[in-house]
């Protein structure tokens, strides 16, 4: 069985509403993450509130945050749904928490629409702010060792960006949170 990866921070400090079933919950979008994920209390609670009948059953995952591997207590079929679409999505369920509400992955966020990946980079409707062609080869050759400088950067210091939930810094009793410019 693969070890899926958990993201340490997500993309955005907002949560969202979404529907499970027929329950309406403030979910945090996370597009590091390549399962959706809750603990065991917020499954309880889901469950408890759903007119439908969830129901753990075992599961296989394995997951592994920065500093520990988590301990899988099973998962659930559900339809998730916003205000455009719905799909069938499975929720992995954990021992504790997660300090975090539940999170959406990055599969699961392209599915509903809520995320698009171009390989370009560039937007579905282009704008008159878009790169001129031009300057476009100018800038890329600059960028080049730039890049080579931040894929080594990201290389070196792998293990960082992986996890769950929120990095807490707990000599302060704080959230960290980090910007990073894409």
């Amino acid at each position: 069985m693969q070890t899926k990866k958990i993201s340490n921070i997500s993309n955005t400090k907002k949560t969202i509403l979404i529907r499970l079933d027929d329950v309406d919950v403030k979910v945090e979008p996370d597009s590091g993450s390549e399962v959706n994920l809750m603990d065991e209390h917020q499954f309880k609670a889901l469950a408890n509130r759903s007119k439908s009948k969830l129901t753990l059953s075992p599961s296989k995952a394995k997951l592994n945050t920065l500093q520990h591997k988590l301990n899988v207590k099973g998962e659930f079929q559900t339809i998730i749904r916003n205000v455009t679409c719905g799909k069938h999505a499975r929720f992995i369920v954990v021992h504790g928490h997660i300090n975090s509400p539940p999170l959406i992955s990055k599969h699961t966020l392209i599915e509903l629409g809520m995320m698009k990946i171009q390989e370009d980079g560039g937007l579905a409707q282009p704008n008159s702010m878009r790169i001129n062609d031009e300057t476009k080869h100018v800038k890329a050759a600059k960028q080049s060792t730039k890049m080579q400088e931040m894929l080594h950067v990201i290389e070196k210091y792998d293990h960082v960006f992986h996890g769950i939930g929120k990095i807490h810094d707990r000599k302060n009793d704080k959230e960290v949170y980090g910007k990073f410019n894409m």
